[in-house]
């Protein structure tokens, strides 16, 4: 029973009203980890301290509007891809439902609470983030995966182009030390124009390997 409490996501509350956080504690912690929040000063230091999942934030906190906690949640790196949901008092302008999507909150929830859509909101955002999570995880495997392959060609091709350079060495000496002049001649080129910005959107240090390994290939 632990060990599948610590598996659960963690929510953060934040609220002034101590009954309040009773309430969503109440709600949230059959399948959630809770943590509370009465202020927006300690929201922040355990969202930095220790991210949770997803936030629900009062807009009536006494100490930071909640707008300007949402935009320093957003710029810190460890919080940036928190979602945060707002809990609002009816009616909502549009104009602050609008900045509060500028600076980042995913959502809103109006006071007082209907508990079904909290929870299926809260839900919905944590499916949502998840699969976020995981996009992003499978296009950095796949960034390595690439790189991965791509240096398995390039050594095959240094390989190749090697046996090219022993074979002319074997037929004839001076044939394979035209070619690898040639290669540094090619090399020595690239990396000058790799210095002096010539051809900078073409050209970059591997580039300029991969021609010096081709130059034999040039006969």
């Amino acid at each position: 029973m632990h060990y599948a409490y610590l598996d659960r996501p963690t929510i953060m509350v934040v609220d002034s009203i101590p009954t309040n956080l009773n309430i969503l504690n109440q709600i949230l912690k059959k399948s959630y980890r809770v943590k509370m929040a009465s202020c927006g000063n300690k929201a922040l230091e355990l969202a930095i301290t220790a991210p949770p999942d997803l936030i629900l934030l009062d807009t009536a906190l006494p100490d930071i509007d909640s707008l300007e906690i949402c935009r320093r949640l957003k710029a810190h790196p460890t919080t940036v891809k928190i979602p945060i949901i707002l809990m609002v008092p009816e009616p909502l302008s549009l104009e602050y439902e609008q900045q509060g999507f500028a600076v980042g909150a995913v959502d809103y929830l109006h006071k007082p609470l209907s508990f079904p859509t909290t929870l299926a909101r809260v839900k919905t955002h944590l499916q949502i983030k998840n699969w976020q999570d995981f996009l992003q995880d499978q296009s950095a495997w796949m960034q390595q995966e690439v790189q991965r392959r791509v240096q398995q060609v390039l050594q095959l091709q240094t390989a190749t182009i090697q046996v090219i350079i022993d074979l002319a060495e074997f037929r004839d000496e001076e044939t394979s030390n035209h070619i690898r002049r040639t290669q540094e001649y090619v090399r020595c080129l690239g990396h000058w124009l790799v210095q002096n910005n010539r051809y900078e959107t073409e050209l970059d240090t591997m580039a300029v390997e991969q021609m010096a390994q081709a130059a034999p290939l040039h006969d």
